[in-house]
């Protein structure tokens, strides 16, 4: 699957679908993303994302892993959080920071993703509830929760 297809999956009468659409295009013309569906096959998919030096986002939400140069997590999980907040109508969001929104996004448990830095560690949230292929890929990692939750998600994330 292609950035563009991937797109078409999203709501484009979200407010902040154009933004987080341009992101995306931004990112692949660095690089071209990998975008493959969460199933069965998630342990092949997230081990020949990172060989070939993409590293995996895995949104619950979508159901995709989402490969991404390894600079590009913070800014494509801040854009995404902006998107899920806008589909929410949220009106108490995360700060407007970067870093805060990775954060807020972990803590809810809406995904998780691996590093460079670290490539043998899942960085996920204390409330993400692993799922049948999770619980086969999490056996192969270290899981890295987050300590502290954020407190100004509303609840229910």
């Amino acid at each position: 699957m292609d950035y563009k297809k991937f797109l078409q999956l999203l709501n484009q009468d979200n407010s902040e679908y154009a933004c987080f659409a341009h992101t995306v295009q931004i990112m692949n013309d660095e690089q071209p993303l990998l975008f493959a569906p969460k199933g069965r096959d998630l342990i092949d998919v997230v081990r020949s994302f990172i060989t070939k030096g993409s590293w995996p986002v895995v949104d619950k939400r979508l159901q995709m892993v989402i490969g991404l140069k390894k600079e590009q997590h913070s800014a494509f999980i801040s854009f995404l959080t902006a998107y899920y907040v806008a589909e929410k109508q949220i009106q108490r969001t995360p700060k407007n920071s970067t870093m805060l929104k990775r954060e807020w996004y972990l803590d809810r448990g809406m995904g998780y993703y691996i590093s460079s830095m670290q490539p043998h560690v899942i960085h996920l949230g204390i409330r993400y509830r692993e799922d049948r292929y999770d619980k086969d890929l999490f056996p192969f990692f270290d899981l890295d929760y987050a300590e502290q939750e954020y407190r100004f998600a509303p609840k229910g994330w």
